[in-house]
């Protein structure tokens, strides 16, 4: 391996450590149908927008993320 992927190797794996992007992403996406975080905007009485997000429904079937629609609908075999 070169120097310079190295050094860039070492400080992903640094990130990834320190802040969890890995896991973060990979446990907030269903695995089958690719359902993910949607973002929102709260509307109070006054008209006033505020950002909110909404999370899929997952559930830990047989080590995978799956939805619970795809659960359902019977895909995770």
């Amino acid at each position: 391996m070169a120097e310079g992927t190295f050094i860039i190797y070492h400080i992903l794996s640094a990130k990834i450590k320190r802040f969890g992007f890995l896991e973060e992403i990979m446990s907030k996406a269903c695995e089958i149908c690719g359902k993910k975080v949607i973002f929102l905007n709260m509307v109070s009485h006054a008209k006033n927008a505020s950002r909110r997000s909404a999370l899929p429904n997952l559930r830990s079937v047989k080590g995978k993320k799956v939805c619970a629609k795809c659960l359902k609908a019977g895909k995770v075999k």
